[in-house]
């Protein structure tokens, strides 16, 4: 026996091709939210960058000001509500860029069939200064901050407010929660389970109407269970871990007639991904000429279909 199988309930709703989507969380909802953008959907994917902490998840939802969360290093300005990759070199443009996206967050909640959530670790970093729960220490010195485990009640209550917050933009939103397979191992192997333990009893207490689980963890740990489909850090999930739990996904939660359609995208996709050697030649321009027909005829045939 080289793995372990188990049946995963197929879950409460369907989403079909041409319906809005919203990813949060972790490096691993980057990949699986990737994964959809490809197969043809719209897809918002982490605006604040990539979080880990459900309090920083949260936090994008339920702040209404950003004035406290921004300060300056090295000349420029960094958000503890953000990860590194949403900066600006002023504290007007920061706090500017930080409503826009909470904006568009929001403007894609009101529209989106499902908003999945991938949780990372329950470790928090406080702000020793305001007590706000940091996303990302932005390589600022330890002493600003205080190291601990999050308490369920204190993540019960933070996302009973986060999940009131999402049903307020659209009451009919589909949230699916997943924890990352990704192990944070520089908090200490027994550590990291005691964390992810903390992650599944939260959404355990959250399971509710319209509120699914999809075992993304259980797939890679239980059912993967070997170095072979990790990265040489032997941490993060590698492509072919990935497209496995991605297939488990789609068909987990994608109609059986959405499937198909897919299908053909990554045929087309697959198509697009020829490169000539010799672009100049009279043969490359007309496989690009064949392409462009062969796009235009697909997309007319499919038009809810994001390119």
């Amino acid at each position: 026996m080289f793995s372990i199988d188990f049946p995963i309930p197929k879950s409460k709703f369907e989403i079909n091709i041409g319906e809005k989507l919203v990813f949060l969380g972790s490096c691993f909802s980057e990949d699986i939210a990737t994964k959809f953008r490809n197969a043809g959907f719209d897809v918002l994917s982490n605006p604040f960058g990539i979080l880990f902490h459900p309090t920083a998840i949260a936090n994008v939802l339920l702040l209404d000001n950003f004035e406290n969360t921004v300060f300056e290093r090295d000349g420029l300005w960094f958000s503890w509500v953000a990860s590194s990759t949403v900066y600006s070199t002023t504290k007007s443009g920061l706090i500017y860029l930080l409503e826009d996206q909470q904006n568009l967050l929001i403007q894609y909640l009101k529209i989106s069939t499902c908003v999945c959530i991938t949780l990372g670790t329950a470790f928090e970093y406080q702000l020793i200064e305001n007590n706000l729960v940091a996303a990302n220490c932005h390589k600022m010195p330890a002493s600003l901050f205080d190291k601990k485990i999050t308490s369920l009640y204190e993540l019960e209550r933070v996302w009973g407010l986060a999940i009131a917050k999402i049903r307020t933009f659209n009451p009919t939103i589909n949230i699916v929660f997943t924890v990352s397979p990704v192990r944070h191992i520089r908090d200490g192997i027994v550590e990291n389970n005691r964390s992810k333990s903390r992650l599944f009893e939260l959404i355990s207490a959250l399971e509710v109407d319209n509120i699914n689980y999809f075992p993304s963890y259980e797939i890679v740990i239980d059912e993967l269970r070997d170095y072979r489909f990790f990265k040489a850090d032997g941490v993060h999930p590698n492509e072919l871990a990935v497209n496995y739990i991605w297939e488990k996904f789609m068909y987990w939660i994608i109609s059986k007639d959405s499937i198909s359609v897919i299908q053909e995208v990554q045929k087309m996709r697959l198509f697009f991904a020829h490169k000539s050697i010799h672009p100049e030649s009279n043969s490359s321009k007309k496989l690009e000429q064949t392409k462009n027909q062969k796009l235009t005829d697909f997309l007319n045939r499919y038009p809810l279909i994001v390119w």
